[in-house]
């Protein structure tokens, strides 16, 4: 056990605390693709289900807090035994190298009546930690679950922001990896993968070993994105009439009419640009009116003038 826990990242771990305050879903919103994929999960007594979901959009469509949050909801209800949340800046969490030891040991954690196997697999190829990806799953994840006993209970495994694994050499290697690991462990394993939708993720998943066992689901107009960022910035306006220390001396109408529906327009179906307009707007440095003024572009003084270039460069981002 030491040995394994001295390969892991344990800031991938969904309740990290690397990851304090780790992005959501707002209360009330995201419900209906947060409803197709807990249905999904749980239907484990049915063979055709898949045994794979990815969930692909563009930078700031929520993939990683709806990941977050099916994680929350999955961690109460014990069906989560393992998560990697990948991470392009952080050493540790940008490659591939200690994905399988972190899920490995959180599985360890998690399903009492395996731990005997995962030990003895250490114990008898101490080096087996830098061994290939294929290598490692098998000796410490399928092999040791194909003796648990069979259960209809779900166990999910969640991988989110695999596009931020930084070779796309590693990426197609850890679904294929997957992909092998799942044709031979039980129908009620379910494979979680959240990511942009890039060349080599997209070819990988199309490929005949994924393809025929994978529930695509794009973060599109389907799931009504700005009926949901809409309710985000209106819950969102109330908390500062009622926590902010001005917010006492807000005007009575405040957001002035129409605002909220502008900044759902220039959100473009992005919650990331939502989010961080509200973070901006609630500084309790500074007052709520006069940052927001800065946001719909009226007032542009001072040190905070560059934000006004926001919405320009999400569009940007947006339109390549």
């Amino acid at each position: 056990l030491q040995l394994l826990f001295s390969s892991i990242s344990s800031g991938a771990f969904h309740n990290s605390a690397e990851r304090y305050d780790a992005p959501k879903c707002h209360p009330q919103t995201r419900l209906a693709i947060l409803e197709k994929i807990m249905n999904w999960i749980k239907d484990v007594t049915n063979p055709q289900s898949p045994r794979f979901m990815w969930i692909y959009g563009p930078a700031g469509s929520g993939k990683s807090a709806i990941a977050q949050t099916i994680a929350e909801i999955c961690e109460k209800e014990g069906i989560i035994i393992a998560s990697f949340f990948f991470s392009r800046t952080v050493a540790e969490r940008n490659n591939e190298g200690s994905l399988i030891p972190t899920l490995v040991y959180q599985i360890y954690l998690a399903i009492t009546e395996i731990r005997d196997f995962i030990t003895t697999a250490v114990e008898h190829d101490p080096t087996i930690l830098s061994r290939s990806l294929d290598a490692q799953i098998r000796a410490l994840l399928v092999e040791p679950l194909s003796f648990s006993p069979v259960q209809l209970t779900p166990k999910l495994i969640i991988i989110d922001g695999l596009d931020e694994c930084v070779s796309p050499k590693a990426q197609k290697c850890i679904l294929q990896t997957l992909a092998a690991a799942a044709a031979q462990l039980n129908h009620s394993v379910r494979f979680l993968v959240a990511s942009r939708p890039e060349q080599v993720i997209r070819t990988s998943f199309n490929a005949p070993t994924l393809s025929g066992i994978t529930m695509g689901v794009p973060l599109d107009e389907t799931y009504k994105p700005n009926a949901d960022i809409k309710m985000f910035l209106n819950s969102r306006f109330s908390e500062i009439k009622e926590d902010h220390p001005s917010g006492a001396f807000l005007p009575e109408i405040w957001p002035p009419k129409g605002v909220v529906d502008t900044l759902v327009t220039k959100s473009s179906g992005q919650f990331i640009y939502a989010s961080t307009v509200m973070k901006f707007i609630e500084s309790h440095h500074h007052r709520p009116t006069d940052r927001l003024k800065i946001i719909l572009g009226v007032s542009k003084s001072g040190a905070d003038a560059p934000f006004a270039e926001l919405d320009a460069v999400y569009h940007h981002v947006l339109s390549n």
